[in-house]
């Protein structure tokens, strides 16, 4: 009878033992997590002031005959013909330049998470070794104001600012902007992030 109790006491240790390292364990890899969120390198803003999403090949339709063995006689019906892509090539990524203090511009990946989320005037936090879009930015900071001088094309704008005039990124709003538009430019004064209009329009 004492034998069999000290098994099940041995086994309660045990148990106990066992939880005990268990939480230290988790413990341990919850201050190594931490730790390493530290040690890690600082994000950096940076705002997009272009975006290059590659065409991607469309499927078409195309009319085919058929026999229609039922009423005797030919029939035409729409078929999708899906696009080919050559084995090992795949699709291209789409990527993005952005903009970081000091008018520095990187060419980096788009995240695959959110690429369609992001825009050229979409501020975003990058990682300050590899300058990579991590996620974007959940504050959007502005600059200074400029007016627009002269639309170049979809792309680039002449713009005045500060009593200079400098050929900057249109943004999203190359289709609408206008001579005599007052914009909010980035932080870095490199990319239209707003169209305020004329003066004296709301």
């Amino acid at each position: 009878m004492s034998e069999q109790l000290n098994k099940e006491q041995i086994r309660e240790q045990v148990k106990s033992l066992q939880a005990s390292l268990k939480q230290a364990r988790e413990g341990l890899v919850k201050q190594d997590g931490k730790l390493k969120q530290l040690a890690a390198p600082p994000f950096m803003y940076a705002t997009v002031v272009a975006v290059n999403r590659p065409p991607q090949p469309k499927p078409r339709y195309q009319w085919r005959e058929y026999y229609d063995s039922l009423y005797g006689r030919y029939r035409r019906h729409k078929v999708l013909i899906k696009p080919k892509i050559k084995k090992g090539t795949g699709s291209k990524p789409s990527t993005a330049t952005i903009a970081l203090e000091g008018n520095r511009l990187f060419e980096v990946f788009l995240p695959e998470e959110s690429k369609e989320e992001i825009n050229a005037g979409t501020g975003v936090m990058v990682n300050s070794q590899t300058m990579q879009i991590i996620k974007i930015a959940s504050v959007q900071i502005g600059g200074d104001i400029g007016s627009i001088r002269r639309v170049i094309d979809e792309d680039f704008v002449e713009v005045d600012h500060q009593s200079v005039s400098r050929v900057i990124f249109a943004g999203q709003f190359g289709k609408t902007l206008e001579k005599g538009d007052r914009v909010v430019l980035d932080s870095t004064a490199t990319v239209v992030v707003r169209n305020l209009g004329k003066d004296g329009q709301h």
